[in-house]
């Protein structure tokens, strides 16, 4: 037999009965009406969004976004780097590493080093119509790319409505950090490729 009278110190969940004329002991620590305010809702951190909490190595992108030499980097949502194409104005140069480590370079005029990643026989990574077109269905088959404007201003729109600027000067890195695209302005002085080791004798297959 279940014996319900006696106390069991040993299982915190599990109350006794009260006897008859005995009150509920109620803790010190939570004042009278403050166990359930059904008046008041929870305050949700300022333009808080699902996708947000997902990025922990930059800043979300969303809407128009500045990026700047105190504020370089800046990362698309889930949603955001899967959908549609990444559109560049202004880059008339762009260095690409495949996640096999193959590498090459492409402007308006032409391509050179190993053969871009393709799928469904579009090449993830393209000029188009006077800008640099990245498929970011596929974009993961990328490990990072590097992008340089003649005209010293880059900017970056996405098919979610996504607008980022950059520096004058300032070359754009991209590359998956956590499943989501990141969008760093990089200031480089002398030669771009260089300076993130695409050169024809690195260890990249020009």
């Amino acid at each position: 037999m279940i014996d319900m009278r006696t106390p069991r110190p040993d299982v915190a969940f599990l109350r006794r009965r009260l006897k008859p004329g005995e009150q509920a002991a109620v803790a010190d620590s939570a004042p009278a009406g403050s166990f359930l305010n059904l008046s008041q809702s929870p305050q949700a951190p300022a333009s808080a969004s699902a996708e947000q909490f997902l990025v922990a190595s930059s800043p979300v992108a969303l809407g128009v976004t500045e990026l700047t030499p105190a504020n370089p980097a800046a990362s698309l949502t889930r949603r955001a780097s899967a959908i549609g194409s990444l559109r560049i104005t202004g880059a008339d140069q762009a260095w690409w590493q495949g996640v096999d480590l193959t590498s090459g370079s492409l402007s308006p005029s032409g391509r050179s080093g190993a053969e871009i990643p393709e799928r469904s026989n579009r090449p993830v990574l393209e000029f188009h119509g006077g800008e640099l077109i990245v498929g970011l269905r596929h974009h993961r088959l990328l490990r990072r790319v590097v992008v340089a404007s003649s005209t010293g201003h880059l900017t970056v729109h996405t098919a979610t409505g996504v607008r980022a600027t950059l520096p004058d000067g300032a070359a754009l890195h991209l590359a998956p950090v956590n499943g989501m695209l990141e969008l760093r302005a990089e200031i480089v002085s002398g030669d771009i490729g260089d300076a993130f080791g695409f050169t024809p004798d690195s260890t990249n297959e020009f």
